[in-house]
């Protein structure tokens, strides 16, 4: 994450001391391995990080999402960012 700072990961810092333990895993998961969570649904996050799925839901509403597949489609975006930004080294 190279740019002055994603939009993205200063949504989930501004929230991270706000939120419990199983909203803090999702928070983690989704700020350390955005690159794994493209391809993950909502359930198989909350698997991940042993949370109900509707933690992921209520966490990408407190992010300020409509729901998961908002920030599921953002963080498909910045993983096709990157892999143009290796394509054009």
């Amino acid at each position: 994450m190279d740019e002055v700072q994603w939009e993205y990961v200063k949504r989930i810092d501004s929230i991270r001391h706000k939120v419990g333990e199983g909203g803090g895993k999702v928070l983690d998961f989704l700020k350390e391995n955005y690159r794994e969570a493209a391809f993950m649904n909502g359930t198989a996050i909350a698997n991940r990080c042993g949370v109900d799925p509707a933690v992921v839901t209520r966490i990408s509403q407190r992010l300020g999402y409509f729901g998961f597949p908002d920030v599921h489609r953002e963080i498909q975006d910045r993983v096709k960012a990157d892999l143009a930004a290796i394509d054009a080294d």
